[in-house]
């Protein structure tokens, strides 16, 4: 039996310089749009400590996941008739 599966895509709300990690340059995007709405991980529009603990909570390497795509129904077999037999005439 195969199986499909897909590649998603790393999700982590703190990766601001989408490099598929949470590291120092990260931070310092928060601490550079401190107060606007370009440096929020938390979705309030705004960057705070929230923002600032919410980046370290997600620290490190990205991890990508991977999803089971729905399974597509084995092709059916097409139905062959046996040859019929002629019927003698008479």
């Amino acid at each position: 039996m195969m199986r499909n599966f897909e590649l998603s895509a790393p999700t982590c709300p703190a990766d601001l310089t989408h490099d598929g990690v949470v590291d120092v340059s990260d931070f310092l995007q928060i601490i550079a749009n401190w107060d606007s709405p370009f440096g929020d991980v938390t979705g309030d529009d705004r960057t705070d400590v929230s923002d600032i603990l919410t980046t370290i909570a997600n620290w490190g390497v990205c991890s990508a996941g991977f999803r089971e795509l729905p399974r597509r129904p084995a092709p059916s077999k097409p139905k062959h008739k046996s040859p019929s037999k002629p019927t003698p005439r008479k």
